[in-house]
């Protein structure tokens, strides 16, 4: 008797119902990149605490399903919120510092929109080695995002000698 012959037998006996039912299912290769419209806050800021000004940049994600990206890009409603509060908070005093909207810093030509460039900034003088929490709220949708951050010392280059 020749087991071999057998062996492959089985094997394929035992491999044709699978085939049968893996060609009889599909699925839908469709998905649909664009989901429900939501409201996504994206901030951007370096505090240092040498500089006289803190600036906070916040903008808004945004998705076109009539148009791409580098169209939308160009239009300056599609990247700033309306109306958004920003302010810092001193985590070790609890003081809270409301930064103000500005449009003084001109943004170079490229892919986004420059006929504006609003910015969120204080003259407040940072403190050294503090944790500080960065809270972006939008009053009309409630919508906030906050971020905490520490700090640095200024550093002192005859250390490193």
């Amino acid at each position: 008797m020749n087991v071999r012959k057998y062996t492959h037998s089985f094997f394929f006996l035992g491999t044709f119902p699978s085939l049968l039912v893996s060609g009889l299912t599909s699925c839908d290769n469709e998905v649909d990149i664009n989901a429900d419209w939501k409201e996504t806050i994206i901030v951007y800021s370096l505090l240092d605490v040498n500089d006289s000004i803190q600036y906070v940049k916040v903008n808004k994600a945004f998705l076109n399903e009539k148009q791409s990206a580098y169209q939308v890009a160009q239009n300056s409603d599609s990247l700033y919120l309306d109306s958004v509060s920003v302010t810092l908070t001193d985590l070790y005093t609890g003081e809270v510092i409301t930064l103000n909207k500005t449009n003084n810093l001109k943004k170079i030509d490229g892919v986004f929109a420059n006929d504006v460039n609003y910015l969120w900034q204080t003259n407040k003088k940072l403190a050294e080695d503090r944790e500080y929490e960065i809270n972006v709220r939008n009053p009309k949708t409630g919508t906030s995002v906050n971020s905490r951050t520490r700090t640095v010392k200024s550093a002192n280059y005859r250390d490193w000698e």
